[in-house]
């Protein structure tokens, strides 16, 4: 006979499951498909009032500009207050962690708000071609070549001599007009500042839009593919594990490559001067998505240039704590199991421990202040004591009177039922 509460309880109990492994998922889906039906009702009316009325379109886009605005400020305080202090702790490296999934989402919109502003905000569009830094549409003047006089006149902008110092790509004699980021170079003025017009730049460091957003969605694709390998390596037990600081170490590098990638993109594209498009497109996605390799290079080749320092006369006499991470392996919940790390002074005065600290389910048992006696060691007690049936994590801190105090260990465990 059917038991139907039984079969009410397994239900409501699998339904519960099922929502909890697969909320997230459900959420996106449900979002995904209201925002999609909200774009096929409406996206009709929306884009024919922007493109009859110009005033709702510079309002959209002004808000648009100032909200990315806000959201630029904000990661670059956030960045000096996760940042700041010598060690990491699990809960710093997790809202690290955070902040680089949200400086990628950062990275992308970066490279699509151009398209989004300049058309619709003329006054924007003029603040960029009088400003040494901007994106206008236009080409570049060779050195030696002729500005392009005004309209009527059958002068060009022809060079005078084989000049390589712009790229052909971008060349006003090639008719290459397109969207191009200006650095430092020259703009002519235009008697209709507040109308969308072409420009020849002369001087300075041209390049084109495409490739500096290209290769900005390549180092995002990187980082993408790298932060979770970061969070993978310090778990417990992984083969390349990282200690907290190595890996807050690694997440400010691959900030960093996201933010050089466009001077990366323009350096190869001024060495190589693609001389097609396509050319341009593989090589400013490839100098983007490799920037971290590049910088690991650049960086080596100045390690190596760096004079020899000088071989001490002395031993090394830095202070050490061994092992660096302290496995505790599986321990019942509830119950407690102690463990030692090894700390030797090899200087010649005795090293005097004044504090010892633990954070998560760990606990030192050594009582201090203690000393340690020249060209020796002393053992370190922890205790680990899991409440809950899970994987732990926490740091040993040994605080003394040796140069590079304090030290650190890390400490794992899994608590068993």
């Amino acid at each position: 006979m059917l038991n139907i509460e039984s079969i009410r309880t397994g239900t409501l109990t699998w339904l519960r499951d099922f929502w909890e492994r697969w909320r997230g998922p459900i959420v996106a889906t449900v979002v995904v498909i209201v925002l999609g039906y909200l774009a096929f009702r409406y996206a009709d009316d929306f884009i024919g009032t922007l493109s009859t009325n110009k005033e709702t379109s510079r309002r959209i886009a002004a808000t648009i500009v100032f909200v990315f605005s806000l959201f630029a400020l904000g990661l670059i305080v956030t960045f000096f207050w996760l940042f700041r202090g010598i060690k990491a702790d699990e809960e710093k490296l997790d809202a690290i962690i955070t902040y680089c999934y949200a400086f990628i989402v950062f990275s992308l919109l970066a490279s699509v708000l151009p398209f989004i502003s300049l058309p619709l905000i003329p006054q924007l569009y003029d603040s960029m071609t009088k400003s040494p830094i901007g994106i206008v549409a236009g080409c570049s003047v060779a050195q030696g070549a002729v500005r392009k006089p005004a309209a009527g006149a059958s002068e060009d902008a022809s060079p005078r001599e084989d000049d390589r110092s712009v790229p052909r790509e971008l060349r006003c004699d090639n008719n290459s007009d397109q969207w191009v980021v200006n650095i430092g170079g020259t703009i002519a003025d235009s008697t209709n500042p507040q109308e969308y017009r072409l420009v020849q730049i002369s001087g300075g460091l041209v390049v084109p839009l495409y490739a500096v957003v290209l290769s900005l969605m390549g180092a995002a694709v990187s980082m993408t593919r790298r932060v979770p390998e970061f969070q993978r390596r310090i778990s417990p037990g992984d083969p390349e594990y990282l200690t907290y600081d190595q890996a807050r170490e690694g997440l400010v590098f691959q900030i960093m490559q996201v933010a050089s990638a466009p001077l990366i993109a323009i350096t190869a594209y001024y060495l190589v001067d693609p001389g097609s498009r396509a050319s341009t497109i593989v090589l400013s996605f490839a100098s983007g998505f490799s920037s971290e390799t590049v910088l690991l290079l650049i960086r080596a080749v100045l390690e190596k240039m760096r004079p020899n320092a000088q071989a001490p006369a002395a031993k090394n006499t830095a202070v050490r704590v061994a092992p660096v991470l302290l496995d505790f392996g599986d321990v019942k919940a509830g119950g407690s199991l102690r463990k030692s790390v090894s700390i030797t002074n090899p200087g010649p005065a005795a090293l005097v421990v004044s504090a010892l600290a633990c954070s998560g389910e760990f606990s030192p048992a050594t009582q201090v202040p203690f000393s340690v006696a020249p060209q020796s060691s002393s053992a370190i007690e922890i205790d680990f004591s899991p409440t809950s049936a899970a994987a732990k994590r926490g740091q040993l801190t040994v605080t003394d009177n040796a140069t590079g105090s304090p030290r650190t260990v890390e400490l794992t465990g899994n608590g068993m039922a």
